[in-house]
């Protein structure tokens, strides 16, 4: 997948969860930990981009 297709499909990511985080419930113990496991992905997805650019 080429950077501008990575940083597309990270935003669409973004977007998705903050949808999906609109949609839950308020806060209970299992959201919380989604919302943490989604955010640790999008953030090692943005730390990927990163390292992608500074190679290019």
């Amino acid at each position: 997948m080429a950077e501008p297709d990575l940083a597309n499909a990270l935003a669409r990511a973004h977007a998705a969860l903050d949808r999906i985080e609109s949609a839950l419930p308020e806060k209970g113990q299992g959201d919380a930990a989604f919302r943490e496991e989604m955010r640790g992905v999008l953030n090692e997805l943005d730390q990927l981009i990163a390292r992608k650019e500074t190679e290019a």
